[in-house]
């Protein structure tokens, strides 16, 4: 009986092993080899990120960016030497040292169908301090593995083989705009610090200050002893309690503390959405002569400076901007824009409900006074002088001393 059992267990243990040969088969039937190089190990052994110093990524559709390094900054050759978006340049320079040499899944397989050639490829060269003059330090192409984001295709140059690695297209390109250029207009201060914003348009200047609501330090857990000394700076015994916002020109009045805190985070740094590529002028777009002019003042600071101007609102709702003294346009979101826009009706705050009126009343009766107070009440019988009422004569008696008739 037992060993009955035994033969049916390898029984199962056969097919088993005989479906996942299967398996395999399929899957080398599909991409080719299944051979594996060290599928873990490093791709460029030697590569390290912070000694590129150059770095070319050809994309689909004749896509091309060329990224420089100098003096420890990046910029973007092929966009006018523009300064280059860090945060893009080490995710692209990050992923291509994390390569790993991953799985060969055809050695004969036609490139075009593993998106390593032709007009869905990614080609990425890296050099590193002889620049383009000297060998690369890594190059390859790369496709997208169809529905699978975490891998990709990758055929190293003068091999026939195409592997299977664990990658993202997306490392190695912009994710929004279709451009690897640093979208930050302008980096002032912090917000926090921003004192003053103001806002000129064509109804004139619009002045927001912010200010800080003193008032008495919350006494101490533990109270102090008795007859300690006080402190000698009174101003040591106040403390913030709010900070506000005030509208003080053209008029005067609480402004929306919400608002304010927002254009004084514009005021402070401020990124475009995009750079205007098209053929319109500075004038086309309303910013010559602008059509608002943004203005900082920060803690400390003496006097308030030009930091935005603002144009027109275009037909998908971005405003055209300029930083003073710059030559770029570029295109700021719409409500971004509306914020910078707004009336002083807009900011303003509503004043709080007034009280319901009460109506006055009218005060109780006093007591007579003086002379009044003797008189008795009409039909009372008058009084002596200690309150003892006098008698009343009767009108139907004679009086005394009275002759008879």
């Amino acid at each position: 009986m037992s060993k009955l059992n035994t033969n049916a267990k390898l029984g199962i243990v056969v097919v088993v092993l005989g479906a996942l040969a299967g398996a395999k088969l399929a899957m080398g039937s599909r991409y080719g080899d299944t051979d594996t190089v060290n599928a873990s190990a490093p791709l460029f052994a030697t590569f390290k990120k912070d000694d590129v110093t150059r770095l070319l990524i050809e994309g689909p559709d004749g896509k091309k960016a060329e990224l420089a390094k100098a003096d420890g900054h990046w910029t973007v050759a092929t966009e006018s030497g523009g300064k280059a978006d860090q945060a893009l340049v080490d995710k692209a320079l990050g992923a291509l040292e994390k390569l790993k040499q991953g799985r060969v899944v055809s050695s004969s397989g036609d490139p075009v169908a593993y998106s390593v050639d032709g007009p869905k490829a990614i080609v990425v060269t890296a050099w590193g301090a002889g620049g383009p003059s000297s060998a690369p330090v890594a190059k390859f192409a790369l496709g997208k593995a169809e529905n699978d984001w975490r891998n990709c295709f990758l055929k190293l140059p003068g091999e026939s083989s195409i592997r299977s690695v664990e990658a993202n297209v997306g490392d190695f390109g912009p994710t929004t705009g279709d451009t690897w250029r640093d979208k930050t207009l302008y980096a002032h201060g912090e917000t926090e610090k921003v004192e003053q914003v103001e806002v000129a348009g064509p109804n004139g200047v619009i002045v927001l200050k912010r200010e800080k609501v003193m008032g008495e330090k919350a006494p101490a857990e533990s109270a102090t002893a008795e007859g300690e000394a006080k402190p000698a700076d009174p101003a040591a015994a106040k403390e913030v309690k709010e900070v506000v916002w005030n509208l003080v020109a053209p008029k005067e009045g609480r402004a929306k503390k919400w608002l304010c805190d927002s254009l004084a985070g514009y005021a402070a740094k401020l990124e475009c959405s995009e750079f205007h590529s098209g053929t319109e002028k500075a004038a086309d777009l309303g910013l010559d002569p602008p059509q608002y002019t943004l203005r900082v003042r920060f803690e400390g600071e003496g006097a308030s400076k030009d930091v935005l101007l603002l144009g027109n609102k275009g037909k998908d709702g971005k405003y055209a901007c300029k930083v003073p003294g710059e030559e770029q346009i570029s295109w700021i979101e719409g409500w971004k824009g509306d914020y910078l826009t707004k009336s002083v009706d807009d900011l303003l705050d509503a004043p709080p409900p007034a009280a319901p009126k009460e109506e006055p009343k009218e005060p109780p009766a006093e007591p007579a006074k003086g002379d009044d107070a003797a008189k008795p009440a009409d039909g009372a019988a008058p009084a002596n002088a200690d309150g003892a009422s006098l008698p009343v004569s009767d009108p139907a008696k004679p009086n005394d001393g009275g002759s008879g008739g």
